[in-house]
């Protein structure tokens, strides 16, 4: 019987795992849409002073600048989408509005950035996390 339950567990764990990260939409397709859905926000644009080239490379080629305007650029996006807020970055938000994003994986990103306090910089940490699966390292920059 409890071989039976261990087997059962382990079936339903490689479900939830499995089923946590969406790969019905490739990533291409997501930052093709994302690219699209933050024209709805011109307001970060103009208010950060990051350049459309920055916004482009982005959500083209994932090349995150590392000037300060678009990492206050990716601040206005996240708080325009109610990912972030004076609470911090809200991993419920993020989830549901970011296809292929788990919520282990968009957790551990939060986790990174945790003891950042400037929401430009928790922003671009987080986003540098997600696009590159690591930590960004605050110090080399």
């Amino acid at each position: 019987m409890m071989k039976v339950m261990m087997e059962l567990l382990l079936i339903l764990l490689a479900s939830a795992t499995v089923f946590a990260f969406n790969s019905s939409i490739s990533t291409r397709d997501t930052f093709n849409d994302w690219g699209e859905k933050v024209k709805e926000f011109p307001e970060c644009l103009t208010s950060s002073g990051a350049t459309q080239e920055e916004v482009d490379q982005y959500f083209g080629f994932y090349k995150l600048s590392s000037t300060r305007n678009f990492r206050c650029y990716i601040s206005c996006l996240y708080k325009a989408l109610e990912f972030l807020s004076d609470d911090g970055l809200n991993v419920e938000e993020i989830v549901k509005g970011v296809p292929r994003l788990s919520y282990d994986e968009a957790a551990a990103c939060i986790e990174s950035v945790r003891n950042v306090s400037d929401d430009c910089e928790i922003s671009y940490g987080f986003a540098y996390c997600i696009v590159h699966g690591k930590t960004y390292d605050f110090n080399e920059n």
